[in-house]
C-alpha cells in the first residue's frame, strides 16, 4: 500500500519537473493594423469619418496629442439606476423612507450605490434620508454628489437638481447657516 502511494507521489512530482513543450508562434500581422510602438503599446485609436464600421479605425497620424472624449449622454430617471438589483434597492429604500424607517432606507441606498456608483437617483435619495435623520453634513455631501452626476438637458434632471439644492438649503439651515441656505435656495430656483 505504501509503495502505491509512493509511486503516485513520485509520478506527480515528475510531472512538475518536466518542461512544457508548447511553443507560441507570433501571429501574422494583418494589413492595416498598426505595429506596436516602443514598449509594446499600440497607438491610440479614434473614429474617423471613413471608418468602415468594423470596429477598427486607422491610427491617427500627425499630432501625438490625445483628444478629449466626450462623455456619453445619459438620461436621468428618479426611479432607475441602470442596474436591476440597484433599482430594487432604490424602490425598497423609497418605501422604507416613506414609512419613516430611515435607517433601513439609508442601508438600501448605500448598498445600491455600491452596485451603481454613478447613479444620481441613489445619491439624491440617500441625501433626503440623511436629512430626515438629522445627519446634515452627509446630506449635503450626498446632494452635492448627486448634482455632480446629473446629466444636463432633461426636465427630470432639472427637477432632481432643484430637489438636491433644496436638500442642501434645508441642511444648511438646520446647521444654522442662513446665508448658505439662502444661496442654495436661490440656486434651486434657477432650475
Amino acid at each position: 500500500m505504501r509503495s502505491g502511494i509512493l509511486i503516485v507521489l513520485m509520478c506527480g512530482l515528475a510531472g512538475c519537473a518536466t518542461q512544457s513543450s508548447t511553443v507560441l508562434e507570433p501571429v501574422e500581422q494583418q494589413p492595416g493594423w498598426p505595429a506596436p510602438a516602443e514598449g509594446g503599446r499600440y497607438p491610440s485609436q479614434s473614429p474617423t469619418p471613413g471608418d468602415s464600421g468594423t470596429g477598427y479605425s486607422a491610427p491617427r497620424t500627425g499630432s501625438t496629442s490625445s483628444t478629449a472624449r466626450r462623455p456619453a449622454t445619459v438620461a436621468y430617471s428618479p426611479s432607475s439606476t441602470g442596474v436591476t438589483a440597484a433599482d430594487a434597492l432604490l424602490r425598497e429604500g423609497n418605501a422604507l423612507h416613506q414609512r419613516g424607517e430611515y435607517g433601513g432606507a439609508a442601508n438600501n441606498f448605500e448598498r445600491g450605490i455600491r452596485m451603481a456608483p454613478r447613479s444620481p437617483a441613489l445619491y439624491l435619495a440617500l441625501a433626503k434620508t440623511r436629512l430626515a435623520m438629522g445627519d446634515n453634513t452627509n446630506a449635503i455631501q450626498m446632494a452635492n454628489r448627486a448634482l455632480s452626476l446629473l446629466p444636463s438637458g432633461s426636465w427630470a434632471a432639472d427637477d432632481a437638481r432643484t430637489e438636491a439644492w433644496n436638500v442642501i438649503a434645508n441642511a444648511r439651515e438646520a446647521q444654522g447657516d442662513r446665508t448658505g441656505a439662502a444661496a442654495a435656495r436661490q440656486k434651486a430656483k434657477g432650475w
